[in-house]
């Protein structure tokens, strides 16, 4: 299960895949209104990552979600 950690002015996700614990910037200011929706990024980066889906797909993915967050280029 995902989790998202405040680190400096942005929201990391975490999250362990093949045993070992992954964090990624997500890209979202780390402030308490946009937490709900850094979870839900981090949630579905998780779920990508343990499909095995390649990098042009993830990317994709990520991109779609950033346009679903306000305030992220």
């Amino acid at each position: 299960m995902a989790s998202v950690q405040q680190k400096g002015k942005w929201w990391y996700a975490r999250f362990r895949i093949d045993g070992k614990q992954t964090s990624r910037n997500l890209g979202i200011e780390s402030k308490p209104s946009l937490k709900k929706k850094a979870i839900a990024l981090a949630e579905k980066l998780e779920l990508e990552l343990r499909k095995g889906v390649g990098a042009a797909k993830f990317q994709n993915t990520l991109r779609e979600a950033y346009e679903e967050v306000p305030g992220t280029p």
